[in-house]
């Protein structure tokens, strides 16, 4: 039979894939139908006004030339502006499902910003996880337990030593204060001699009441 040889399969093929698109047409939304109309009606409408234009322009080349001019020269300028849009809008990126990302419509994930402690297993921010596993180990350890002590003790004798120091100096400074009030001069009250308050409370106290 015909339609078992290979001229009969292509000529069914090509049959197929004419209904095929003829499916396809007849499948059209009211929407697709509705866009399509206003198209044609939008190209018409400017085809119409095109045209009055061209009339407009053909009336008063003889009438007014200068402004017939004017309004071809405007008509040619519209014309290219048209012409540069429709080219960069052909130039620029479609925007569809396909070359959007998938984050930019779903909303960002929030990540877990805390992990456990491998040693103490305390709930711990990402931040500082991995000072705290550190300062954790070492705190569990043999020597660390033992820096830790060398470490108290240091800042115990340090606190120490800031004492002493701080003793010594006030000290000496009650002791500066007493000199400099033996130093000074005063005058004896039974005598009415001058001397230092030293002497007089300690030497001339006594021999003034001797006298």
């Amino acid at each position: 039979m015909y339609y078992e040889t290979k001229e009969g399969d292509n000529e069914i093929k090509l049959l197929c894939s004419i209904q095929e698109k003829i499916a396809e047409e007849n499948e059209l939304s009211d929407d697709e139908v509705e866009i399509k109309t206003k198209n044609n009606r939008k190209r018409r409408r400017t085809e119409a006004s095109m045209l009055e234009e061209e009339n407009e322009i053909d009336r008063l080349s003889n009438v007014r030339p200068k402004r017939a001019a004017a309004m071809r020269v405007n008509e040619i300028n519209n014309g290219r502006r048209k012409i540069d849009e429709f080219i960069s809008k052909k130039r620029s990126p479609k925007k569809s499902l396909k070359s959007l990302k998938i984050g930019s419509i779903l909303p960002s994930i929030p990540i877990n910003d805390c992990e456990n402690c491998p040693i103490c297993d305390r709930l711990i921010s990402n931040d500082i996880l991995e000072i705290h596993t550190n300062a954790c180990l070492i705190n569990n350890s043999e020597a660390g337990k033992e820096l830790i002590e060398k470490s108290k003790q240091r800042a115990k004798t340090d606190a120490e030593i800031k004492e002493a120091l701080f003793q010594r100096i006030t000290r000496q400074n009650v002791a500066s204060h007493l000199i400099r009030n033996n130093s000074e001069t005063t005058t004896c009250p039974t005598c009415g001699m001058q001397m230092t308050v030293s002497r007089l409370e300690n030497q001339h106290k006594n021999e003034c009441l001797k006298r």
